[in-house]
């Protein structure tokens, strides 16, 4: 049920905003992939069913990403397990998973402002990557608002 859903989503943010450094690098352990469900270039094409994995992957992205926002101002001190799960999840097999953690990345940055500056490199080369080579809509949308939310940052 979608009440129950979202619900569970706001308890898990709700609760990273009361213990960010017991909470958050859990969620950003659950967001990792199982070994062979990263983006390899032979299979990435051929990925496009949500499997049980895929879909608990999407939902912690969407914790994460109530997470930093309820998190605001104090999330630098906190966010180094977030950045790492979700550069990795960006790599995800399944578009949604993809796109998903590229938005939260994008409200990341955002929220982050100057203190994104450890990882505005390679969070560019991968906006720039999604956006030259990627062929799903929604990842090539989410890697655009991630553009759009780091030009006033940067």
């Amino acid at each position: 049920e979608s009440y129950v859903y979202q619900a569970a989503l706001n308890a898990l943010a709700a609760a990273a905003e009361v213990k960010p450094d017991l909470v958050l690098p859990r969620l950003a352990a659950q967001l990792r992939a199982k070994p062979g469900s990263v983006r390899a270039p032979a299979a990435a094409a051929g990925a496009t069913a949500m499997d049980e994995d895929a879909a608990r992957r999407l939902k912690v992205a969407q914790a994460l990403s109530q997470s930093v926002l309820r998190l605001g101002d104090t999330l630098p001190a906190h966010v180094e397990p977030v950045m790492h799960a979700l550069l990795v999840g960006i790599r995800d097999v399944h578009p949604a998973v993809c796109a998903s953690c590229l938005a939260c990345l994008a409200q990341a940055s955002a929220t982050l402002k100057l203190a994104i500056h450890p990882w505005s490199t390679e969070v560019l080369l991968i906006a720039e990557g999604v956006l030259a080579l990627c062929t799903d809509a929604q990842a090539r949308r989410a890697a655009a608002y991630l553009v759009a939310a780091l030009l006033p940052v940067l």
